[in-house]
């Protein structure tokens, strides 16, 4: 009889061991977190940025977003995002702000060109569709077809940006690197990702 205690005794130590082994492994699973989420990623990197310009001037306000892509479009490198501001306190210059992945922001106050002066202020909540959504929408609706018609060579602007009397659009704009010198212009609805315009032209 003391042995049968003793076997019982022993199974219910080894369970309780495996149990608790059971519990620490679900306690060690990885959490999800923001930085799987591709649009708090892009607002967290818009704040950053926000912060710098403050540093810069204190009433700098956002009035693009762009990043240009040079004869190919990796995933794997994809190019950085320019957050570019303006300040009354300093009109005819233009401060950009990249913010990598890792590292600080890099700065560079340029002057501003004749287009940038037609730019409106854009709101926090423009930010809603992230660049890499915005050009994946694009693709889709004939920027990847066009590109692949003119492999020789191509640039891509992507950039979000609301001009005169117009709202905030995402522009993705393709410019063919060869001799045919065509243009697709690509106009998505800031907050909704949806294709407002769509047009091709010759230089």
């Amino acid at each position: 009889m003391k042995h049968f205690l003793v076997v019982v005794v022993l199974l219910i130590a080894v369970v309780g061991i495996g149990a608790t082994g059971c519990n620490q492994k679900k306690e060690a699973a990885p959490q999800p977190t923001a930085s799987a989420d591709p649009a708090a990623e892009f607002k967290a990197e818009y704040k950053k940025a926000k912060e710098t310009a403050k540093k810069w001037q204190d009433n700098a306000t956002l009035e693009r977003v762009y990043r240009v892509y040079n004869g190919t479009i990796s995933s794997e490198e994809p190019q950085p995002v320019i957050f570019a501001f303006s300040s009354l306190a300093e009109a005819t210059k233009v401060y950009q702000v990249t913010v990598p992945r890792d590292g600080e922001p890099r700065t560079e106050k340029k002057q501003k060109q004749d287009f940038e002066i037609l730019f409106n202020p854009l709101s926090d909540d423009v930010l809603a569709i992230t660049p890499d959504d915005a050009l994946q929408k694009a693709e889709d609706a004939g920027g990847k077809t066009f590109r692949e018609q003119h492999l020789a060579g191509y640039r891509v602007l992507q950039q979000l940006a609301s001009s005169g009397k117009y709202p905030a659009q995402w522009l993705v704009r393709y410019d063919t690197g060869d001799a045919s010198k065509l243009r697709l212009e690509i106009y998505l609805n800031a907050k909704t990702g949806e294709v407002e315009t769509k047009r091709e032209k010759r230089l």
